[in-house]
């Protein structure tokens, strides 16, 4: 096991502001980045099937230990795996490659009109039939009140035209059919060796026993969200990218 206080403790005497802490090479630590986290979050860190990371602060890890620790262990419930595999001086190299990108974050620019695209989301869209924003909209698919902050433009558009290739497992689409015949679609909520809860499309809450199902179908690849290509126009898809863009959580 890699000694974890060590690196902590090391992570907790480094400056968040700083290009980077003292005695790390910039390069390497960039070349580390490139090659582990880069594929899911950006060749910049802005952001892509993983959170842009080039924000002043980090949803999950507000300190450096926090960081460390999500590196090292991963994050429960999301798709963001643990990095063990780095040793203490990659997951070193690593945090403080990403907390540069903080210190230098600038807020992106994205064409669109964000009022259009409000109106898109709220009406044409249906969006908040499934997503919230704040305390508006319905828990059906991810809260979206910080997704700017969490993806990119370009992830967010393809997101919007082929939703399967952003499908995550916190969102698997299930149907369940019991003994009785009675059939229930909708997103998984939580499952055990024993027993599955499902949330279908109306908000109704389900708990089966899976020995009372004579079918179970998850089809953790795909999304419940629909495709918006034919949906939207172009200059609509802009400005719906432009407005989820904005969207950046806490100041």
């Amino acid at each position: 096991m890699l000694p974890v206080l060590a690196l902590l403790t090391f992570l907790s005497q480094a400056n968040p502001a700083a290009v980077a802490p003292p005695g790390i090479d910039l390069a390497r630590a960039k070349r580390v980045f490139d090659t582990s986290c880069a594929g899911c979050h950006g060749p910049e860190g802005r952001g892509g099937k993983g959170p842009s990371l080039a924000v002043p602060k980090l949803r999950h890890a507000r300190t450096d230990e926090e960081l460390g620790q999500i590196i090292l262990f991963g994050l429960p419930g999301t798709e963001m795996p643990p990095s063990w595999h780095l040793g203490v001086e990659g997951v070193t190299l690593a945090a403080a490659y990403v907390r540069m990108l903080g210190a230098n974050a600038t807020p992106p620019q994205v064409a669109g009109d964000v009022g259009k695209g409000q109106q898109l989301f709220r009406g044409k869209g249906a969006c908040a039939g499934c997503h919230t924003i704040g305390a508006e909209g319905r828990a059906y698919g991810p809260d979206l009140s910080d997704i700017g902050a969490r993806r990119s433009a370009a992830g967010l558009r393809e997101a919007l035209i082929q939703p399967n290739a952003a499908a995550g497992d916190g969102f698997v689409p299930v149907r369940a059919v019991t003994r009785q015949g009675e059939k229930v679609s909708g997103i998984r909520l939580n499952e055990d060796n024993f027993t599955i809860q499902i949330l279908d499309a109306s908000g109704r809450f389900h708990s089966f026993r899976k020995s009372v199902l004579s079918e179970l179908q998850e089809s953790p690849t795909e999304s419940a969200m629909p495709s918006y290509q034919k949906i939207f126009s172009e200059g609509e898809l802009q400005d719906l990218v432009a407005y989820l863009s904005s969207l950046r959580g806490e100041p």
